[in-house]
Order: structure tokens, then C-alpha cells, then sequence
């Protein structure tokens, strides 16, 4: 049989190009079934070690989230216990201005509600300031309306008889 000449005679002919990674120079190991993508049947998780990894994390995660919960509200709380404070600092300071001490009890911007007592307060001993100066006790309770928490706090006053 004649070969077939080319009909340009500077192009050579062409070859088929190779269809196998082998064929190319590059191993390839295709397993039992041809299937490159297949491993063998000892690499990996199984589905129940997948599964018991998952439920080892979820139980970790179940015994931290208390203290993470806790941790997140801290902050919020002392927060919170502070504005309690500034409240009563300032109830504390408006009535010793203006000389109110008497009992009362009220809600301030519907969230703080406060129970404010007054008593006399008897000086530590005998002293000759006793018919100028008076003692008064002033203890209040101040409960957050809307957030929650009560806080209970004391002020002494001298004043004026």
C-alpha cells in the first residue's frame, strides 16, 4: 500500500495526541475500577466516626455555652448596676439641696422605681455641735423596672436643726 503524501510538502503529518495521563509521562493510579477519584477502603472517616466526632463537639459546645452566655451578660450587668448608682447618687444629692428628707417612694422615667426612708441618725457621742447639726439616714432601694436588678444604697447628711 502507498503511503499518503501530504499535500503541502513542508507539513509533516500529524500524530494523534495521547488520550492517558500514562501516555503522557505522568503516573496516574487508577485503582481496582479504573475510577481515579476512588481510594482505597482504608483512608477517611467512616460515617460513624463523622458522626461521633459531631456529637463529642456538640456536647462540648452545650457545656461551654453557660459560660460564654455569662460572659456576654456580664458587662451588660455592671453597666446596668452602675446606672442604678448614678440614679441614686443624684436623688441623694437633689435632696440634700433641698433639704427633703422625708419618706417617699415614686417611679422615675418608668424604668427606675426607688423607696427612699429617712431616719435620724444619733451623733457618735456628746459634742457641742449637737444643737447645730442634725444626722440624717437616708437609705434607698432602687429597682430597674425595665432590665431587672435592685440595688439598695445609704447616705448620711448633716444638716442644719
Amino acid at each position: 500500500m502507498p503511503s499518503r503524501a501530504s499535500p503541502h510538502p513542508r507539513e509533516t503529518p500529524r500524530r494523534s495526541k495521547p488520550r492517558s495521563n500514562a501516555a503522557r509521562g505522568r503516573e496516574c493510579d487508577l485503582g481496582r475500577a479504573g475510577n481515579r477519584y476512588r481510594r482505597s477502603p482504608r483512608s477517611g472517616f467512616s460515617l460513624l466516626e463523622a458522626l461521633l466526632a459531631a456529637a463529642a463537639l456538640s456536647l462540648v459546645v452545650v457545656a461551654l455555652m453557660p459560660a460564654l452566655i455569662g460572659a456576654a451578660r456580664g458587662p451588660q450587668e455592671r453597666l446596668r448596676a452602675l446606672e442604678r448608682a448614678e440614679f441614686a447618687r443624684s436623688f441623694f444629692d437633689q435632696a440634700e439641696v433641698l433639704g427633703a428628707f422625708a419618706a417617699t417612694e415614686g417611679t422615675y422615667e418608668d424604668r427606675f422605681h426607688y423607696t427612699l426612708a429617712a431616719s435620724d441618725q444619733p451623733s457618735a457621742g456628746p459634742s457641742r455641735f449637737d444643737s447645730l447639726v442634725a444626722l440624717t439616714r437616708l437609705d434607698m432601694t432602687v429597682e430597674d423596672q425595665v432590665y431587672g436588678g435592685r440595688d439598695s444604697f445609704t447616705r448620711v447628711i448633716a444638716h442644719e436643726r
